[in-house]
C-alpha cells in the first residue's frame, strides 16, 4: 500500500464499519464509503459520524435498488461480504457498481466460499452448508443473512457476465484457527493437506476486476 499511488480514489460498497475506508484514509488515499441508511435507523448515527470526522464521506446508497447512482466515479471499488446477503438477480448490482467505477476502473470482490473444506465435511454428515433454517423461519422480513453463497467459478461467471475481466484470484482463511499449522495437522490431518493443497478449499475467495 505505501507504494501504490496515492491519487487513486476506492470507494468501499456496503462498508458498515468503515475498517477499510478510514485505513484507507489514514494511508492518504481518497476513500469513501456506501451504507443504504435506511436499514439502521439512528442505531449507527454515532458510529458514522465518527467515520465522517476522519474524512471518509459516506453515502446514502443502496447498490441494489434500481438505477441507484451517485454523481461520483472511482478508480478502485470494493465489494466485501455483500453479494452473500442478496437473494435476487445480481444484474440490477453489478450494472450500478460499474456505474460507480471510471473507465478502466477496477472492482475487489470478497465473498463466502460454499465449498470451505469443513462445509463439505458438513455436508457429507447431512448438514446444510447454508443459512440454518431455524435462522431463516425466525427472522424478519427480510432476512438478511447469507443466501448465496459462492465458488470461483461462479464468480468468474459473474466478472464475464458483468463485461468484466479477472485480473487475478486469492483464496484464504479469516476464521481464527482456521490456518493450517502443527495441531491442525495432528487433529485434522485431510483439513490440514485440503487448505495446503486444494486452495479452492479455502474459507473466502477474492477476485479483481477491470472494466
Amino acid at each position: 500500500a505505501e507504494s501504490a499511488d496515492k491519487n487513486l480514489s476506492v470507494c468501499d460498497v456496503g462498508g458498515f464499519w468503515g475498517v477499510l475506508p478510514l485505513t484507507l484514509k489514514e494511508l492518504g488515499y481518497t476513500a469513501a464509503m456506501t451504507e443504504s441508511l435506511k436499514y439502521y435507523s439512528d442505531s449507527f448515527k454515532g458510529l458514522f459520524a465518527f467515520i465522517q470526522s476522519r474524512g471518509v464521506e459516506i453515502f446514502d446508497y443502496d447498490p441494489f435498488e434500481d438505477d441507484a447512482a451517485l454523481d461520483k466515479r472511482f478508480d478502485v471499488v470494493t465489494l466485501m461480504a455483500v453479494l452473500e446477503h442478496y437473494p435476487h438477480s445480481h444484474r440490477t448490482l453489478m450494472r450500478n457498481i460499474s456505474r460507480l467505477m471510471k473507465p478502466h476502473g477496477r472492482l475487489y470482490i470478497e465473498v463466502p466460499n460454499i465449498a470451505y473444506w469443513p462445509k463439505r465435511v458438513a455436508l457429507l454428515r447431512g448438514r446444510t452448508p447454508l443459512a440454518e433454517l431455524r435462522d431463516v423461519y425466525l427472522s424478519d422480513v427480510p432476512f438478511i443473512g447469507h443466501h448465496h453463497e459462492f465458488t470461483i467459478a461462479e464468480l468468474r461467471d459473474l466478472a464475464r457476465l458483468s463485461g468484466m475481466r479477472v485480473l487475478s484470484e486469492d483464496f484464504y482463511n479469516s476464521t481464527p484457527g482456521s490456518h493450517p499449522n502443527v495441531r491442525m495437522l495432528v487433529r485434522r490431518p485431510f483439513q490440514f493437506v485440503a487448505f495446503l493443497l486444494m486452495k479452492e478449499a479455502r474459507e473466502c475467495l477474492a477476485i479483481l476486476c477491470e472494466r
